[in-house]
């Protein structure tokens, strides 16, 4: 009766080492296979915006300037939590050099839900936005040291995947009287 214990277990061990190999193949398969599909497709899927190289400004009804920027979601699926930071950056002299001193630009709306993507079938062009500040930017942006850097953090509805895109206003000639075009240009006319 031993000996027969003895036999079905050898058996048994047998059997399990001649299934190890396959058990191992499928986890690695099913592993290489996740990568590739992460790698090849989803790594693909992320947001992508364009920033004009224009700040347009233009007078409200007070005589006040109100500042414009325009970016666009050129990305073939809406994004979502969507923030838009302007900043001007102005060199402060220290001890060893300079810092930068960061002065926010508060805008009307920096936090987006929803941007859709790009529809031919879309006449307001809602893919694209605008954002503006009434915040007096040239009395700011003092001499040509200074910047402006505009940050805009995205999230891809169908990856989940997040891109932080920037860009850099170095001198006040981005700054223009004339007004953005609609759609997907952004240029100014």
């Amino acid at each position: 009766m031993r000996e027969i214990n003895i036999l079905l277990a050898v058996k048994i061990i047998l059997y399990l080492l001649d299934l190890l190999p396959s058990v191992i193949i499928g986890v690695l398969g099913g592993l290489a296979s996740s990568w590739m599909f992460l790698k090849m497709y989803l790594s693909k899927k992320v947001p992508k915006v364009q920033i004009s190289e224009y700040i347009c400004c233009e007078k409200d009804e007070a005589g006040k300037n109100i500042y414009w920027f325009k970016f666009i979601n050129t990305t073939k699926y809406p994004l979502m939590d969507v923030t838009f930071e302007p900043v001007i950056y102005q060199p402060q002299p220290d001890k060893s050099g300079s810092n930068l001193k960061r002065i926010p630009i508060p805008v009307k709306r920096n936090n987006i839900v929803h941007i859709p993507a790009e529809c031919k079938k879309d006449g307001h062009n809602l893919h694209c936005m605008r954002i503006s500040t009434d915040f007096d930017i040239d009395k700011e942006w003092q001499d040509d040291n200074c910047f402006i850097n505009v940050t805009i953090t995205a999230r891809h509805t169908y990856s989940g995947y997040t891109k932080v895109v920037s860009k850099t206003f170095d001198n006040k000639k981005a700054i223009t009287k004339l007004k953005f075009q609609s759609g997907n240009n952004l240029d100014v006319k």
